[in-house]
């Protein structure tokens, strides 16, 4: 979601310039507006509180307001505004990603969410939290960027340079003119006095404030829901793809992991989780004597903002211990005495051990929590450590026995954990390679459902589930890549990304992938890719750097390119190829598929080709690989005989990602032999045919 609308009373320029008399009045009302809006008042060093110190309860925060942006103070006052794009001046808060001249190396973040069970909001629900940063500066600059939406700052402090080697001992503090936000592109702007220094670390100290949604389930949120017969709520968060900026000043970017320490200050009767074991936990007061607890948590290793977590609930869990590690699934109090959360809590751990060992890497962190939260509009998320998922996707009442059920909780459940290697481990550099974090959890998900129930039709199931209903969707023209070469996304646009591209033609590239090479290639070179990017970023062509250095170690499988061409014709690329065989002659061609019927179709037909491996069958037996590299090409091996026993068929087990026709002759073929012996095409290739002739017919190919 973008940032809310600006609302004040707006002039232009040219008329701003015929009140040029009125300047005083004007700087008269700015200095007004500045006391009723501005309330980051700058403080001095000595009375700045720490992240220890107590804090007197603040009341519930302002939204931000538009305002025309204020001249710096010459007596250093601190003042908070937020600007539209017509009243600033050209900058780098002006494009869509951060500049280069910070590097976040650690996060002390406290939350402080004002739910209590006695007082279930009504209305907002305030929060309040300070947030230290640590930075390594690499450029001089006076301005310093991170992202901040819907808060409200109350103290902004820099201190530094750090002293390398003492603890970060503080040997200054660099003295901040002025604050503002950025509302359009969600920067918050410290504006300072003096240039931080290059190849020096510094710490930012910010106060906020903000409200918890109520109507979305992004940021920090809000459920109500009934327990043991009573109305109660929670808060939890959702920080993905670009939400971690609603609840805490960040700096929002895949590529800028850091490690967190993160504290939580909740009534007492509610628990609080974080991506980490709990470290400790201390009591405190506010202003009017209630009793807080305060608890803090292990620190993280290093990861994205976006999969920082948090709850606080009145839930009860069950557990079990996977390798000496803790597994806990946190549900209603209800659900957990009636069995609901078992099912869930047996297949987790053979889950994370089938992908350890699959990719011989172990689980990163002490601990999972996985909570069944009682209303989530994601589905599930796989923050790292704490798991969230809605109820439906977790929860199995011991009464509902039912297949379907149970599979589709295997399957998000195990979507989920292969994202603790894929995208939490190695995380995308940016959001247009989301398909490395999705498509491979896709894929994964239909393996390890695969490995733990061997008896069920593998290649049906992926058809039904991923491939019918992405190759219905994805054609030539009006659909996008998988892998976007565009970078500077907008908010809006990033959310877009998790769509059915990412997720289920992302699967389909890495299942094709598998099938040309082999398993044990796929896996290898998997695990080189896993161990050289853990706790650290990657794009798509290291991905196919790792693939090419495992084909290059070997000498079985020869390709007529290399992977990152062969890949990149797949996901640099819409839609998909039509593959036409004529049986006759033995000519193969390919051209773009479009869904429906369009005149002077190869005006339309891009000059670019896919690099397509044609696996393939002739009368029941498995053939040779073989490679469409080029518009058309002859394989003499695919011509039939008039024999009513010749038949082919390409593309097995649907493994590639294309529809398939073939001449009047082809056709025949296979309706004799359907008509004669149907069970000799298995049944995949009958679904395969099925599909493939009514989504041609509506093209009039």
């Amino acid at each position: 979601m973008g940032p809310p609308s600006s609302s004040g009373f707006y002039v232009s320029r040219a008329v701003a310039l015929l009140l040029a008399g009125l300047v005083a009045a004007l700087l008269l009302a700015l200095a007004v507006l500045a006391a009723l809006y501005g309330h980051c008042e700058r403080v001095p060093p000595s009375e700045l509180p720490g992240l220890g110190d107590s804090e007197a309860e603040s009341s519930p925060p302002l939204r931000q307001k538009a305002t025309p942006t204020p001249k710096p103070s010459s007596a250093r006052e601190l003042t908070v505004t937020t600007t539209p794009s017509d009243w600033r001046p050209p900058g780098p808060w002006d494009q869509l990603r951060l500049p280069p001249w910070l590097v976040p190396l650690h996060y002390d973040l406290e939350l402080w969410p004002r739910l209590r069970p006695d007082e279930l909001p009504a209305g907002s629900l305030p929060f309040t939290g300070r947030v230290n940063i640590t930075v390594r500066c690499t450029v001089a600059t006076s301005r310093l960027l991170l992202h901040s939406v819907f808060q409200d700052c109350e103290r902004a402090e820099v201190r530094g340079p750090l002293s390398p080697g003492t603890g970060n001992t503080t040997v200054g503090r660099v003295p901040v003119d002025d604050v503002w936000f950025a509302l359009d592109t969600e920067y918050m702007v410290l504006e300072l006095s003096e240039p931080l220094k290059p190849g020096s670390s510094y710490e930012l100290q910010l106060s906020f404030s903000g409200l918890v949604n109520e109507d979305l389930r992004e940021g920090l949120f809000l459920n109500v829901y009934t327990d043991q017969g009573e109305r109660r709520a929670l808060l939890a968060s959702q920080l993905e793809p670009t939400f971690a900026r609603y609840v805490f000043p960040c700096f929002d970017e895949p590529a800028l992991k850091a490690t967190f320490n993160i504290t939580m200050i909740h009534h007492p009767s509610y628990v609080a989780l974080s991506n980490m074991p709990k470290l400790g936990q201390s009591e405190k007061e506010d202003v009017n004597g209630s009793k807080w607890t305060v608890t803090t948590f292990s620190t993280t290793p290093h990861m994205p903002t976006y999969l920082v977590a948090f709850v606080i609930c009145d839930y009860d869990h069950v557990n079990r211990t996977e390798r000496g590690k803790e597994i806990r699934i946190w549900a209603r109090k209800d659900a957990i005495a009636n069995g609901s959360a078992d099912f869930a809590l047996n297949i987790t751990g053979p889950i994370f051990s089938f992908l350890e060992d699959l990719f011989n890497i172990s689980y990163s962190l002490p601990k999972t929590d996985i909570i069944a939260l009682p209303s989530f509009d994601n589905h599930a998320m796989e923050n790292w450590g704490l798991m969230i998922f809605d109820e439906s996707g977790l929860l199995l009442e011991p009464k509902d026995q039912l297949t379907e059920k149970k599979t589709l909780i295997s399957y998000v459940v195990s979507h989920e954990i292969g994202h603790q290697w894929f995208g939490n481990l190695v995380t995308m550099n940016w959001w247009n390679n989301i398909w490395l974090n999705e498509g491979f959890a896709s894929y994964f998900e239909f393996e390890v459902i695969n490995y733990f129930n061997p008896k069920l039709p593998r290649n049906e199931i992926f058809f039904s589930n991923i491939l019918h209903n992405i190759l219905r969707e994805d054609h030539a023209l009006v659909t996008r890549a998988v892998a976007m070469k565009l970078e500077n996304f907008k908010t809006s646009e990033i959310q877009e990304l998790f769509d059915i591209f990412t997720y289920s033609k992302g699967a389909s590239m890495a299942r094709m992938l598998s099938c040309f090479l082999n398993e044990h290639l796929f896996v290898s070179a998997l695990k080189s890719y896993l161990k050289t990017f853990s706790y650290s970023n990657a794009e798509q062509d290291d991905l196919w750097r790792h693939f090419q250095m495992a084909i290059d170690d070997q000498s079985t499988i020869i390709l007529p390119a290399t992977i990152k061409n062969i890949m990149d014709s797949w996901t640099h690329q819409s839609g998909f190829p039509v593959i036409t065989l004529n049986v006759s002659t033995g000519v193969m061609k390919q051209e773009p598929f479009y869904l429906e019927n369009i005149k002077n179709r190869t005006l339309l037909t891009s000059n670019e080709t896919w690099i397509v491996p044609i696996l393939w069958i002739k009368n029941g037996t498995t053939q040779p690989l073989v490679w469409l590299d080029q518009s058309s090409k002859v394989f003499p091996e695919m011509q039939v005989s008039d024999s009513d026993h010749d038949w082919v068929i390409l593309n097995l087990n649907m493994t590639g990602y294309y529809r398939v026709n073939y001449d009047k002759l082809g056709w025949k073929k296979l309706n004799q032999q359907l008509e004669k012996d149907p069970k000799a095409i298995p049944v995949i290739h009958r679904l395969q045919l099925i599909d493939d002739a009514f989504s041609l017919s509506k093209g009039t190919y």
